[in-house]
């Protein structure tokens, strides 16, 4: 007769919304009563939670309990696309590089599998074996005898249930999710050293600069080459990186000549895949000081539009400096920048300076960009190709400013971006010290109220945050509350991000959170001037990214989320609130309590649309986006109603709803696509695309 079985599975959820996530851990044990024991820990590595297309490649380690001699990985595409190698397991331990295969690209998974004590699979019938078996019932064989049209999770919902999920399996699973996407490579961070600051900032002549970045390029046989360029596209100063952290984040020194001329200087990035465009102002004294920004815990993420190059050197399409009859837009201390969208319509802002530089075109070959015909290359609305960004997203904003017509709009009172966005004050709460003034909002199981803290340098004016009271506070609405607080203080050092001041769970769970004291978006929306409109947008989509590069998607994005802050003679800074609910969206993910479905995506009605994810946000933000420039969301009526028609209706295009450009019924329609392969692949493209919008 055989030994009974405990079994405990270590199951990581696939389709969750960690899609920053560089490694998952997972342990597990069967016993049998005579003590004889199997074990399973394993770790995914990959760069930041992606793994680049040109590499293919991520790293598998771990332990067994010494009862088995291989263990499976298996890898997953969100089109069905699967692939398996299987690694040997010497004095207990196992290590190899894995590559993806032709899994296309999305989301990915990748499951370590292990056949346990019983040394099969499952049941032991089809799946019997890792490595093979007789009658052709390997798990290479039962991977390949699946259908060719199933999708991601379904392959993965099939595996299970022929493995660890089937009667009287003993077999061990861990699963990591993970992005298999295009490479990127970006600049985020430009200071003298010495200083302490993010964002791209101005350094003085002669001085040693500090550059800051992050990439997704494996970390064996890549680097990446960091050029200092004079106005004329001379390198003066080059340096090569061939280390980054488990997050892609890399640093490097260049030097700015002691005879370079005051001016806007560029440093341009390549890892021969992708590169990254930055320019900055070279002062004449040594007197630069860095914009400091307050972070609490890292520096804010930023991002660029990732720009693939066929080049011999990789370096990306550069018209920011290179374009023929566009002027230089300046804002703030030596600041600038200025941005080219490929594909027809699109417009230039830059130097007047003609340097040559290289586009990839349509044949995978390089063109020059000043003055020499070629044919323009093929962009993806979905996708932002060949598109240079020449920005400060990095949580601050200050080098952002919209094409205004004249200096003397974007120094009129209120008409144009702040130079310096307020964060939240940087202070201990004492909880028993807090004077309630006035409820100032609430939703779902929640109360908001305006609180003032007393502080040895003054009062400070703060939002509290405080489970609904009704009879017995339960245990899960403490748990749920301490996540979310959690969740959004990793998140909270970006400008667009509303941020947390502190939190705790006595004597209420309660988060104390940044003071917006200018309303939220649906009382304003369809009111802004567009360019006004265009910037919160796009200042709203660099908040969400900023998330998706920590590993959090919200999931619950609507006007009511999207709160204000007053800046005295400038616009309002918009923020995201509300976040770290996420995990319990998806855990309640068949119903739609909580959800207002005039901006809920289909996968959350509908799951043959697939898991919520960041994609999700995509479609979220693209609601409520709409309604920022239209006054209205894409879909109304009551909840069932308006459920019916986000599954089943298209919207009305934005033009035909409100005076607004036409250019922007292609950008929100997009990113309001039914299918999540429709819409843009990240909010990185939606955020490119409203900045190449124009009035």
């Amino acid at each position: 007769m055989d030994a009974p079985w405990t079994r405990r599975a270590a199951l990581r959820a696939v389709g969750g919304t960690v899609v920053g996530a560089t490694a998952v851990a997972g342990a597990a044990g069967v016993k049998a009563q005579d003590d004889a024991t199997a074990s399973l820990a394993a770790s995914i590595r990959t760069v930041g939670g992606q793994v680049a297309v040109p590499d293919g490649t991520f790293a598998v380690s771990g332990e067994t309990g010494g009862v088995v001699d291989e263990v499976g990985i298996v890898v997953v595409g969100e089109d069905g696309g699967r692939s398996l190698t299987v690694t040997p397991v010497t004095d207990r331990t196992f290590e190899t590089e894995v590559t993806v295969g032709s899994v296309g690209e999305g989301r990915v998974s990748a499951s370590v599998i292990s056949e346990g004590a019983d040394g099969h699979l499952g049941d032991g019938s089809n799946p019997a074996w890792i490595g093979g078996g007789d009658g052709g019932d390997s798990l290479e064989a039962y991977l390949n005898t699946l259908p060719s049209d199933l999708t991601g999770d379904q392959v993965r919902v099939r595996l299970l249930g022929e493995t660890v999920e089937e009667a009287r399996s003993d077999d061990i699973m861990s699963t990591s999710v993970f992005r298999h996407r295009q490479a990127e490579t970006v600049v985020e961070n430009v200071y003298p050293a010495g200083e302490e600051a993010s964002g791209i900032n101005p350094v003085p002549v002669g001085s040693t600069v500090v550059v800051e970045g992050m990439t997704n390029r494996w970390f064996d046989g890549n680097a990446v080459t960091v050029a200092f360029n004079d106005p004329g596209g001379t390198t003066v100063s080059e340096a090569q990186v061939t280390e980054w952290d488990a997050d892609g984040r890399w640093r490097t020194t260049l030097t700015t000549p002691a005879d370079a001329v005051p001016a806007t200087y560029t440093i341009r990035v390549s890892d021969g895949e992708s590169g990254d465009v930055v320019a900055f102002f070279v002062e004449g004294t040594a007197t630069a000081t860095a914009s400091p920004t307050r972070t609490r815990t890292q520096t804010a993420t930023p991002t660029r539009t990732p720009v693939q190059s066929g080049g011999d050197d990789g370096f990306p399409a550069a018209e920011a400096v290179a374009a023929v009859g566009v002027g230089a837009v300046t804002f703030g201390a030596g600041l600038w920048w200025w941005s080219r969208g490929g594909g027809e319509g699109s417009s230039s802002r830059g130097s007047d300076r003609s340097t040559p530089e290289r586009i990839r075109d349509d044949d995978g070959g390089m063109k020059e960009s000043a003055g020499v015909p070629g044919p323009e290359p093929d962009v993806d609305r979905r996708r932002s190709v060949v598109d240079v960004g020449v920005d400060a997203d990095d949580g601050t904003d200050a080098a952002i400013t919209p094409a205004l017509s004249s200096a003397t709009d974007r120094t009129a009172a209120g008409s144009g971006p702040p130079e310096r966005i307020p964060r939240a004050p940087d202070v201990r709460v004492d909880y028993a010290a807090l004077t309630e003034e006035e409820p100032i909002g609430g939703g779902g199981n929640a109360d908001v109220s305006k609180a003032t803290l007393p502080t040895p340098t003054g009062d400070v004016t703060l939002a509290i945050k405080r489970p609904r009271m009704q009879g017995t506070l339960h245990t899960d609405a403490v748990e749920r509350l301490m996540e979310e607080a959690e969740t959004w203080d990793k998140i909270d050092d970006h400008d667009h991000v509303v941020g947390v001041v502190d939190y705790g769970a006595s004597p209420v769970p309660w988060i104390a959170m940044e003071y917006m004291d200018a309303g939220h978006l649906g009382e304003r929306a369809g009111d802004l001037p567009f360019e006004q409109a265009r910037w919160t947008a796009v200042a709203l989509a660099k908040g969400v990214r900023h998330a998706h590069r920590r590993g959090v998607a919200h999931l619950d994005l609507k006007p009511a989320n999207v709160l204000f802050r007053s800046v005295d003679g400038a616009w309002d800074v918009p923020k995201v609130a509300d976040w770290g609910l996420s995990k319990h969206l998806l855990e309640h993910s068949a119903s739609v309590e909580g959800l207002s479905p005039e901006y809920a995506a289909p996968e959350q009605f509908d799951d043959s649309y697939g898991p919520a994810d960041d994609l999700t946000d995509v479609y979220q933000l693209g609601a409520v986006l709409y309604e920022l420039f239209t006054g209205r969301p894409p879909f109304e009526g009551k909840p069932a109603k308006a459920m019916h028609r986000v599954l089943h209706e298209a919207p009305t295009p934005p033009s035909e709803v409100a005076d607004v450009p036409a250019e922007l019924d292609d950008v929100l329609l997009t990113a309001l696509a039914k299918g999540k392969r429709d819409r843009y692949e990240s909010v990185l493209y939606l955020r490119d695309a409203l900045r190449d919008l124009r009035d």
